[in-house]
């Protein structure tokens, strides 16, 4: 799994990944991070992790995720 943290010039990103969808990187360029994750080049940040739990509530999906890597722009 890979969290991006995107800086103002990337909010037009952020519905796409907000919504349902069947592929959310379709059209976008990406390169394979590890364990075979998308990983979007020039984000601000992205943390790479490995899923460990998840946790389905009613309008809610929380993963708890151990720490393997990061990206920064600088």
């Amino acid at each position: 799994m890979s969290v991006r943290f995107c800086d103002t010039s990337q909010l037009h990103m952020t519905p796409r990944f907000s919504r349902a969808s069947t592929d959310k990187f379709a059209d976008l360029h990406w390169k394979v991070g590890m364990g075979g994750v998308p990983v979007l080049p020039g984000m601000a940040a992205t943390f790479e992790c490995e899923a460990e739990h998840r946790y389905d509530g009613e309008t809610i999906r929380l993963w708890l995720a151990g720490w393997c890597g990061s990206l920064f722009r600088l």
